[in-house]
């Protein structure tokens, strides 16, 4: 797991490949759509103030950058990341500052590289006939949390991605469909409610990916067991 406390700025990704995490992408899992925004809505209800925050200033900065052409990619999945990181603080019990929430830019190479040969990749799929896009959408959906979390590379995350996410394929298209509502949702009205949705359904999909991608450590455990009341 990535040392969200290491000193310097930027991190380097790892040389792990595919074949280091055989393991974890051969183990089974359950899909618990409801166990999973159970866990996720607790989180955020715990943190919400910090999350809305922080997603008003990631809103404001990003709609500015886009007067710039193209330049919204670069600074995209950095403030997703950002959302991802906190979440997965918040999910080990750590106590965070607010600056953590820009520490999505310290995997900002691979997470580059990730956004423009994923839309690359999607943007053909859905030319052809659609369906390849849509697969594709959920295939990396756990990509970044990989990349931020186990600090991979770009091409390693989205292969263990895709292939964790192909054992239980239809059961997340189901749960990302669940989570695009929320955010068709928080789009009334004029897109505001985005500031609540894109935390909330961030900490929905950590639920998914700890529980999914757990690696037998007591405190996952500890926070994955919340059941739906």
């Amino acid at each position: 797991m990535t040392n969200f406390s290491k000193e310097t700025f930027f991190i380097k990704p790892s040389q792990k490949g595919v074949k280091d995490f055989e393991d974890l992408i051969n183990s089974d899992y359950q899909i618990s759509i409801g166990k999973w925004m159970h866990t996720g809505w607790e989180i955020f209800k715990s943190n919400s103030g910090p999350s809305i925050a922080f997603s008003v200033l990631g809103g404001i900065c990003y709609i500015l950058i886009n007067f710039i052409p193209f330049a919204g990619m670069f600074v995209l999945y950095p403030f997703i990341a950002g959302f991802i990181i906190m979440s997965l603080m918040f999910f080990q019990k750590q106590t965070p500052e607010f600056k953590n929430y820009f520490w999505g830019f310290r995997h900002f190479l691979p997470l580059l590289v990730f956004s423009v040969v994923s839309m690359m990749f999607i943007s053909i799929g859905i030319l052809l006939l659609v369906v390849p896009g849509i697969y594709l959408s959920i295939a990396y959906l756990f990509s970044p949390y990989l990349i931020v979390e186990k600090n991979l590379d770009y091409w390693p995350a989205m292969e263990i991605s895709r292939k964790k996410v192909n054992k239980q394929f239809w059961g997340l298209l189901g749960f990302s469909g669940v989570i695009l509502m929320i955010n068709i949702i928080g789009c009334i009205p004029f897109f505001l409610g985005l500031f609540i949705t894109i935390p909330l359904s961030t900490c929905m999909v950590t639920a998914a990916y700890k529980d999914i991608f757990m690696e037998d450590s007591p405190t996952d455990k500890e926070a994955i067991s919340a059941e739906p009341a």
